[in-house]
């Protein structure tokens, strides 16, 4: 069953349906593969609203809001990306999409078994620096790739994990 774009349940788009301003006072969430993302991101992304949003959320990490709550389907990266569903000026937004929920299922997977910790709808990480630097030493060595096998960020990323120093990564470890 495809769906309509233009018809949105409220699951579909869980936390975009709440007050900006008080998502702002509340905690970071991410869905699972949106955490391995973070562990390479660089300043680049679909469009300059999605970047800002996701500099902005990286920054707000690296101040020290690590308490992460995971969520299924978008989360507070995406909302740029939602938007821009809901404006019209994206209608092929992904994250609704089955293909990201099989790739936020293989990345909880992974998460789950580097970590130590459930990684679910509704369970809170708290990101530590020791954290960042654990995942980012398992997305090194491949343990936590395979949710980004058909992502067509995986060269980017694969580039700057292998040759970029951490300090050169906008998210602090």
């Amino acid at each position: 069953m495809s769906r309509n774009p233009n018809k949105l349940s409220f699951l579909d788009i869980g936390w975009f349906n709440m007050n900006k301003d008080f998502k702002k006072k509340t905690m970071i969430t991410l869905r699972p593969h949106h955490l391995l993302c973070i562990l390479t991101y660089i300043g680049e992304g679909y469009s300059r609203d999605f970047t800002q949003n996701m500099t902005q959320i990286v920054e707000r990490i690296n101040q020290g809001e690590r308490d992460i709550l995971i969520c299924e389907g978008p989360d507070d990266i995406c909302a740029p990306r939602i938007d821009a569903m809901r404006s019209g000026k994206d209608p092929e937004c992904h994250c609704l999409t089955s293909r990201i929920t099989k790739r936020d299922r293989a990345a909880a997977k992974e998460l789950e078994a580097i970590l130590g910790q459930t990684i679910q709808n509704g369970s809170i990480l708290i990101l530590s620096c020791e954290k960042i630097a654990q995942l980012r030493h398992a997305f090194r060595q491949g343990e936590i790739r395979k949710a980004c096998r058909d992502c067509q960020w995986f060269d980017l990323c694969t580039k700057t994990i292998n040759q970029c120093d951490d300090d050169k990564m906008v998210l602090v470890g």
